[in-house]
């Protein structure tokens, strides 16, 4: 059986990675491309992480209102790439995060979703973990992460959301001095993701999994730095921002493919489900 990998990368614009550009700030992303399938022309739905957290995991329209309806508790949860892979290969599946729990009420999210457990900054005992005013060290994941995907016999689906690509870019001090320049210290943590998603990589091969399990690599929205005079992500409908990283691997694919059809967050969903060889019922998905 397999199981499914997706890192969610927080704010990475497009054009600052090595996927459609010639720079060398992700070579290890690059490299993924190289192995498996990369979606060129992939937007976001809505530039807002807890409303394209919806869109990727369910293949469903946010509410595009400025609120967060999708984190208020339903009676049960939505149908969803997480339901769907529980009901039909007995998954077991796991949300892991290194933003603080409480940011935009996440635990209802997660609940919505369906999925079994959460993991947050909260689960971290070391302080010296934190990064910047709500994320953490990306690394200090891979060990509880590991520890769940060992704890069970079933298929595992684990999302993790990143955070230290989030304002105000700042990068563990052992990976390096962080910048004084913004977009600087925003390269800084691109690359540090970059190495983050590589040793995450490396666990998976260590461990003999990477031969049964689809690796998902997908941005919630990019982030302005002034391009049209804009900074940050919300409410802005500029490429710099709408523009983001769709990469998959899975045992399946062994060659290159470069996708150029326009894609968004909604596509995610039916898209991974049907590599599972999952029949998709058309109108339960926008995307």
């Amino acid at each position: 059986p397999l199981n499914l990998v997706i890192i969610v990368l927080e704010g990475i614009q497009f054009s600052k990675t090595s996927l459609g550009e010639d720079n060398e700030n992700t070579p290890f992303m690059k490299y993924m491309a190289e192995n498996g399938i990369s979606f060129t022309h992939m937007r976001s739905t809505l530039t807002h992480t807890t409303k394209a957290l919806f869109a990727l995991l369910t293949g469903r329209y946010p509410s595009v209102s400025q609120d967060i309806a999708e984190t208020v508790p339903a009676k049960k949860p939505y149908a969803s790439l997480i339901t769907i892979l529980e009901q039909t290969i007995g998954a077991r599946t796991a949300f892991f995060q290194t933003p603080k729990g409480s940011f935009e009420a996440r635990p209802g999210l997660i609940h919505n979703l369906g999925f079994d457990k959460f993991w947050s900054r909260e689960d971290i005992n070391d302080p010296n973990m934190f990064v910047g005013y709500f994320g953490a060290d990306e690394y200090a994941m891979i060990q509880p992460l590991f520890d769940w995907i060992d704890s069970g016999k079933n298929p595992f689906v684990t999302v993790m959301m990143l955070s230290v690509t989030h304002d105000p870019y700042e990068v563990p001090q052992w990976f390096e001095q962080p910048a004084k320049e913004p977009l600087k210290r925003y390269i800084q943590t691109i690359n540090y993701t970059d190495s983050f998603i590589a040793a995450f990589d490396a666990e998976l091969e260590k461990r003999q999994l990477k031969q049964n399990t689809i690796f998902c690599i997908v941005g919630d929205h990019g982030e302005a730095f002034g391009e049209h005079g804009m900074l940050g992500h919300e409410r802005i409908c500029f490429e710099e921002v709408l523009r983001i990283p769709w990469i998959i691997t899975a045992p399946s694919i062994n060659q290159e493919q470069k996708i150029d059809t326009n894609v968004s967050s909604i596509d995610l969903c039916p898209t991974l489900l049907s590599l599972f060889g999952i029949e998709i019922n058309e109108p339960l998905f926008d995307g």
